[in-house]
């Protein structure tokens, strides 16, 4: 018998875990890459953030040193529901605070009103490549 000797929640704790309920949300591959107007790469730690208001949620990415980046919802790179976002994207935090570093993107990409990119993610997987203006 299944449930004997006091073994029924375990049992019934691998049918949860097995059938998806964790997860709340049915996430789609989105993955691109960052490039400047120039075509050169966006620079690595360009902190990416999705905005969507149907379902209300935010979802996340940082560019690697080729300007790549995977966006993510629950955790890094796992994708985001389908949807229609608004991007706005900041360079990386400086560690060395005596090296300045002039910015490579324009201040304007920082704010979700004033960036101009949008996208609509749809089901499966989905690749947006995003040119960016110079400061």
């Amino acid at each position: 018998m299944l449930c004997t000797q006091g073994r029924c929640w375990v049992w019934l704790l691998l049918w949860l875990f097995s059938c998806g309920c964790g997860g709340k949300y049915d996430l789609n591959r989105v993955e691109g890459t960052v490039t400047l107007t120039d075509g050169t790469p966006g620079g690595p730690m360009l902190q990416m953030s999705f905005e969507c208001d149907d379902p209300p949620l935010s979802a996340k990415a940082m560019t690697d040193a080729s300007g790549h980046y995977g966006l993510g919802t629950l955790k890094k790179g796992d994708g985001a529901p389908a949807g229609h976002y608004r991007v706005g994207i900041v360079e990386g935090v400086v560690l060395d605070p005596r090296a300045e570093k002039p910015p490579h993107i324009h201040p304007k990409y920082a704010r979700f009103e004033t960036s101009g990119l949008e996208f609509t993610v749809e089901k499966g997987r989905n690749t947006f490549d995003i040119q960016l203006d110079p400061p």
